[in-house]
């Protein structure tokens, strides 16, 4: 990530970082929002990153260029998710303070002001957060568990927030985009690289287009993925359960062998065999599709996977 001067050989000061899909009727009213918030607040450059849209939006964005050479923009190969889109366009910011938000307007571009007052000396990132946020139940329900999963598994202790909507230092971002993983979850990233995060509330407002496409289903697949790519904690348990199942056999064996001594009949029957060989089975299989989970994202990091892939871009 390269600083930016201007013409007058100051400093780029903000750098906003917008990942788009299937956003072609709400992009004019966010450029023009995001500039009438940005221009009091200093020099500033909009990076529109398209995400695989198939609605028209990368055209959209080469209007907005056209007519504003403050907006940059990036077409990707294909829909690589939401999170490669931001590292996307984070490696590519140049401000001193880079910002965050989704396309769909349910992050105001006026409150990025907030984010930036309570952006201090003593903090590298500031989410904007909001205590419920305009959506469905289920999706603010699955979005609190997703939450606490997050927190749990980073070990954080308490609830981790997800915010699109974010600002981060240039010395933050810098760090962020030079890990390489396989699976991209840009809250992961966040937490690992600094511990100096705050929070600030910001308005959530109703979406304008389209529907969420994080419900239920795509938000366990999110909590697994970061499971198997952030925490050991599932190998971890494989190794108590067997520790505690070896513990049981030989108690067990211990005292059958007690009992045959003291000539008392051992149990006939081949139910409680018949359901031992069974449950072992089953976890036989767990464990090795636990295993198998870590060597697959083992396989994926070392073969390099590309994060995301460029097909144009402009500025």
């Amino acid at each position: 990530m390269s600083e930016a001067l201007q013409a007058d050989g100051r400093e780029l000061r903000f750098s906003i970082v917008v990942p788009v899909y299937n956003s072609a009727r709400t992009l004019a009213e966010l450029h023009a929002r995001l500039c009438a918030a940005l221009e009091s607040l200093g020099s500033f450059e909009i990076i529109l990153v398209d995400d695989g849209s198939q609605d028209g939006s990368f055209a959209r964005m080469q209007e907005l260029r056209a007519a504003d050479p403050r907006v940059r923009i990036v077409q990707l190969m294909r829909n690589f998710g939401q999170h490669n889109a931001l590292v996307c366009g984070l490696a590519r910011a140049r401000g001193r303070v880079v910002i965050t938000l989704d396309d769909d307007l349910q992050n105001p571009p006026e409150e990025i002001k907030k984010l930036v007052d309570t952006l201090t000396d003593d903090l590298d990132c500031v989410l904007g957060v909001t205590q419920e946020k305009r959506q469905s139940w289920s999706r603010n329900a699955a979005s609190r568990l997703a939450s606490h999963a997050a927190g749990w598994i980073l070990r954080k202790g308490k609830r981790v927030r997800f915010s699109p909507f974010t600002a981060m230092r240039a010395e933050l971002v810098a760090a962020m985009v030079l890990q390489r993983t396989a699976f991209v979850f840009i809250p992961a990233l966040l937490y690992t690289t600094t511990m100096r995060i705050g929070e600030v509330e910001v308005r959530h407002d109703p979406r304008r287009e389209g529907q969420s496409r994080y419900g239920w289903p795509r938000l366990l697949k999110l909590t697994s993925n970061l499971i198997f790519q952030y925490s050991n904690l599932p190998l971890r348990l494989v190794s108590v359960f067997g520790m505690t199942v070896a513990l049981a056999a030989a108690i067990m064996a211990g005292w059958i062998v007690l009992r045959r001594l003291a000539g008392v009949p051992g149990p006939v029957g081949w139910p409680s065999l018949f359901t031992a060989v069974v449950f072992f089975g089953g976890a036989t299989l767990c464990t090795l599709g636990i295993i198998g989970e870590y060597l697959i994202r083992i396989i994926a990091d070392a073969a390099s996977k590309p994060t995301f892939v460029v097909r144009r871009e402009d500025g």
